[in-house]
């Protein structure tokens, strides 16, 4: 069986907040949006598209699967409310 780790893993907590490359997965920690009457932090994910010259190479190979790369090609904001 062929098993494929997840290209975005969002997980709140009480930790602080981050997001990091952890083995070709993209781990995003954006805390909690409220912390009792106070505010807290969210995060803002942008995914750039798969560039042109990659996807042309991946058709004119004919291949079935292509890299996603999502964490190479992410940029994620931490915000502070």
């Amino acid at each position: 069986m062929n098993v494929h780790s997840p290209d975005v893993l969002i997980i709140p907590s009480k930790l602080s907040h981050f997001a990091s490359d952890v083995l070709g997965t993209l781990v995003i920690n954006p805390g909690y949006l409220a912390k009792g009457t106070k505010g807290g932090t969210y995060a803002n994910l942008t995914i750039n598209p798969i560039d042109e010259t990659t996807l042309q190479t991946a058709i004119n190979e004919k291949k079935h699967e292509i890299p996603h790369l999502v964490s190479s090609r992410s940029n994620v904001e931490i915000v502070r409310i």
